[in-house]
């Protein structure tokens, strides 16, 4: 059956966007990579690999003018590199990486062109349109924040999000300042006025405790907006 799931238009994490994709990969091969902060791996798949997150989660890098980027971070239940559907080509627009272990179904989808699997299947073709649409309009909202949005207003829009999110993982201080747009010193500096005004609190191990929620959604200055689309049961 399908279900109606929303998420934020200001999330930096998302996961299950493709949960209705897992029995279908679960016929493919099962890959556990031993990743860690000092040693990342990179999540690549041979021509014709289609890539399923069963456990853990991944970071996607934007590589724009050759310097990486962290433009989002994805949770188990999604597929990391849809872009082989269109035809076995894989994109160097971004790089999909791990720094803590992760178990991955990987499955061969030749069969995919030669015997049309997608007619076979629709309704997962449907819903990698329906996520990939979904975290083009996550990126398209976060360009105009950055944009015309106050650098403490992105700031707190994304500390609210990572509060509110189940499971989020741990982000570093580097981290929140490419997410929110901002250079990490001023990342730091803002941080410390949340701080000092009492909305927060950091922690150890580079954590952030929100302190005062009302506070840090007024000076978020941005609406709830959800970006609904359907799914399958877990």
């Amino acid at each position: 059956s399908m279900k109606r799931r929303d998420i934020h238009m200001h999330a930096v994490y998302v996961q299950g966007l493709n949960r209705i994709w897992a029995d279908f990969m679960r016929r493919g091969q099962r890959r556990r990579v031993m990743a860690s902060s000092r040693s990342p791996v990179d999540i690549v798949g041979a021509p014709h690999e289609l890539i399923f997150l069963e456990e853990g989660h991944v970071r996607v890098y934007g590589m724009a003018r050759q310097a990486p980027r962290l433009l989002l971070l994805m949770g188990p239940g999604c597929l990391v590199n849809t872009e082989c559907l269109e035809g076995g080509q894989t994109s160097h627009g971004y790089v999909v990486s791990a720094m803590t272990p992760v178990t991955l179904l990987v499955r061969d989808i030749t069969a995919w062109y030669e015997r049309r699997l997608a007619c076979e299947y629709p309704e997962l073709y449907v819903n990698v349109v329906q996520a990939l649409a979904g975290i083009n309009l996550l990126f398209l909202y976060r360009a105009h924040a950055v944009t015309f949005g106050p650098a403490l207003s992105r700031l707190c829009a994304l500390l609210l999000d990572i509060h509110d999110t189940k499971d989020c993982p741990v982000l570093r201080q580097k981290d929140m300042a490419e997410l929110a747009g901002i250079t990490p010193e001023t990342a730091s500096r803002l941080l410390a006025r949340l701080e000092g005004s009492g909305c927060l609190e950091r922690v150890r191990g580079g954590n952030v405790r929100l302190l005062d929620i009302p506070r840090m959604r007024e000076l978020s200055c941005q609406e709830r907006t959800l970006i609904p689309w359907r799914d399958g049961e877990a």
